[in-house]
């Protein structure tokens, strides 16, 4: 249900990726700032972290929900290459150039991700995430991604309240952990968000800038969902982890 992909660059690599033919470290490089597909409700938008909301109605919308995919799709993609480009900047300003020909490789991407779901006799819900994890060798890791808790209840009924939580967990040598947006908070080896709303059938957390700073790192992200119906309340966890 879950695959993992490890795919190890060279910093040579990360510069044609970067800048291909006919391009300049001056390019002009253009904000993250998709069209959000129209009737979804926007919650929070930020530089590091945007969630919006849909209705039953529009869960239970095909057309809605492929223009839905379709735009984290496209927002998965352009923050790709905008963090790969912040990365080949950083690797030139911070002259490593020659550490590149010693070490051969610098740095690197991982992915996780995971889907659970749950059903009751009216309603299916589930939980997701995908992130990619940036690496180097030389300090940091950085997180970016997209988690989604649903609700999709028969003859359109949506639960009194839905929340969800990503929690990225952090072991090893661990020297800082910074994040940035109103709904974060951090221990030492912990970087967790959360939202909670009323009147929604699905919410969904568009993240970047998770950065770890440190050495022989394992880390674990557990996406949480939960519905409450009434007095009962339902709850359904996604997880992966990955050691750098």
């Amino acid at each position: 249900m879950k695959q993992f992909t490890r795919l190890i660059v060279s910093l040579v690599v990360v510069c044609m990726l970067v800048f291909p033919s006919g391009t300049t470290s001056n390019a002009s490089t253009k904000s993250i700032q998709e069209v959000v597909p129209e009737g979804i409700h926007v919650l929070e938008y930020s530089k590091s972290d945007k969630a919006y909301a849909l209705t039953s109605e529009q869960v239970n919308n095909p057309k809605t929900v492929a223009a839905v995919n379709a735009f984290l799709e496209t927002n998965s993609k352009n923050t790709t290459a905008k963090i790969m480009r912040e990365f080949n900047e950083k690797m030139y300003s911070e002259n490593i150039t020659d550490a590149h020909s010693t070490m051969g490789i610098l740095a690197g991407t991982y992915n996780i991700s995971d889907f659970e779901s749950k059903h009751i006799s009216t309603a299916a819900m589930s939980s997701k995430f995908d992130s990619t994890i940036y690496w180097d060798f030389i300090k940091s890791s950085e997180i970016s991604g997209r988690s989604q808790a649903t609700f999709s209840g028969m003859y359109g009924y949506e639960p009194d309240k839905i929340s969800l939580t990503d929690k990225f967990s952090f072991v090893g040598i661990v020297v800082g952990i910074d994040v940035s947006g109103p709904n974060w908070s951090t221990t030492m080896q912990s970087a967790t968000w959360s939202r909670e709303e009323t009147g929604y059938s699905s919410l969904i957390h568009i993240y970047e800038d998770i950065t770890c700073v440190g050495y022989d790192i394992y880390i674990k992200q557990t996406t949480t969902a939960y519905f409450e119906i009434g007095a009962t309340g339902y709850t359904v966890t996604a997880s992966d982890s990955q050691w750098l």
